[in-house]
């Protein structure tokens, strides 16, 4: 599932907010910049940074890391 989910605390359920728009199977770590209200993800298989819209889904490339299988 490529998509951005939400999850209900209390009750576990889980709802889509939209879609990422690019293939999160490999995807290595998220990080949220509460500062900012800004959410990454890194693709470990193309070791591109995103950033990740909370409201509607879509991840932006913001670049390479040029580091190799993160």
């Amino acid at each position: 599932l490529d998509s951005l989910l939400t999850v209900n605390r209390g009750t576990g359920t889980m709802a889509a907010v939209g879609p990422l728009g690019m293939s999160a199977t490999n995807s290595s770590a998220l990080a949220y910049d509460t500062d900012n209200d800004v959410m990454f993800l890194l693709d470990g298989t193309s070791d591109n940074l995103y950033t990740v819209d909370l409201a509607t889904g879509p991840a932006t490339i913001v670049g390479s890391t040029a580091t190799g299988n993160l």
